[in-house]
């Protein structure tokens, strides 16, 4: 169900879901992360109930959706309008490539963060054992896409193989997205607990920063798998 921009707030348009407005609406991904939404894992969730979780006002969400203007670089109005090659070709140049590059900058921050300072701070060992399960999953996630998944949507997809690829491949990629996004709030819950102090050497400033620009690049490349190319399969697939 596409956005609607009325002025009153509809329980029609409460219903849309989180994924098509991020991928409909230009500004819209933006401003989802600036008030707590999960608009990538969480992308089926409707409006409403998506904002209940936040614990912000959906009328309030409503209202700022329709002010947004567009995000001002590749954004999800213009993917939803190009061909899945090259929407493909995009996710693997710009996302698969900073996430192997930051992965591996995290990863050496964070076991050098863990030995300088975890026998005073013991959460920098748990902050790093899940910044090394994100990393090896997201490491083998990528290798699934590039191998099985991407090939197949390039070679083209009919009814009869994007149904099968909805079924095996797809939902296998939509798994592991759920379970990076549960890491990723279990980081955000340790960084939070365990705040930069103020005589922090710079790696562990570093590490705090290279976990939010990860973060922030994973949830425009998983919104644009899940609410985008993955759309496109489930709406061929269902077709016929």
């Amino acid at each position: 169900m596409p956005w609607r921009r009325d002025d009153v707030m509809t329980e029609t348009t409460k219903q849309t879901t989180i994924g098509e407005i991020a991928a409909s609406k230009p500004g819209a991904t933006r401003l989802f992360e600036r008030m707590g939404i999960d608009y990538c894992c969480g992308g089926a969730l409707s409006l409403a109930e998506a904002s209940r979780r936040a614990g912000v006002p959906v009328n309030d969400v409503a209202r700022l959706l329709d002010e947004c203007v567009g995000d001002g670089d590749s954004g999800p109005t213009e993917w939803t309008l190009r061909p899945s090659a090259e929407l493909v070709g995009h996710i693997l140049a710009t996302h698969h490539g900073f996430t192997r590059s930051e992965c591996a900058r995290m990863l050496r921050l964070s076991e050098k963060v863990a030995a300088r300072h975890g026998e005073a701070h013991p959460l920098l060992h748990e902050l790093h054992a899940v910044v090394q399960r994100m990393a090896d999953g997201l490491a083998t996630h990528m290798l699934k896409e590039e191998r099985v998944l991407f090939p197949m949507v390039l070679r083209g997809l009919d009814h009869a193989t994007a149904s099968f690829v909805l079924s095996g491949p797809v939902r296998v990629m939509r798994a592991d997205h759920d379970e990076v996004g549960e890491q990723l709030a279990a980081i955000r819950r340790l960084t939070t607990a365990l705040p930069v102090p103020s005589d922090a050497c710079m790696s562990w400033r570093a590490l705090y920063e290279s976990l939010g620009d990860l973060e922030a690049d994973l949830h425009r490349h998983m919104h644009l798998e899940n609410n985008v190319l993955f759309g496109r399969i489930q709406a061929l697939a269902a077709g016929g």
